[in-house]
């Protein structure tokens, strides 16, 4: 099967990763390093998704941030709605107040 994003890494984009790679990174960012390279050696989406331990979709998704706008988007997060809250800010004031008191009974929780 064809790719429709094939991944080509420059030596230096080939270097950079490596570096990377042996350097402090997220478990997502570890992931991603270890996809291009995988995808650049010409592994196929199936081989790399078990080496990395990801599905499939991730493999794709990736190379295809990759094709579309290069490394650093490949690797970094993008921005995330997160929504605004459903709970009223009273409610969520109450919410906290029992968990921040103290067990009855002492630290265990147990009366008796």
């Amino acid at each position: 099967m064809d790719k429709r994003h094939v991944v080509q890494l420059t030596d230096d984009q080939r270097a950079d990763l490596r570096g990377r790679f042996c350097g402090r990174l997220t478990l997502r960012e570890r992931n991603r390093v270890q996809v291009l390279l995988g995808s650049d050696a010409g592994d196929t989406d199936e081989d790399v998704a078990d080496a990395v331990g990801a599905c499939v979709a991730t493999v794709v998704a990736v190379r295809k941030r990759f094709a579309a706008d290069g490394l650093d988007a490949a690797l970094g997060e993008r921005p995330r709605s997160g929504g605004p809250s459903s709970t009223p800010k009273s409610r969520r004031r109450s919410l906290r107040l029992p968990a921040r008191r103290r067990p009855p009974g002492g630290p265990s929780g147990r009366s008796g």
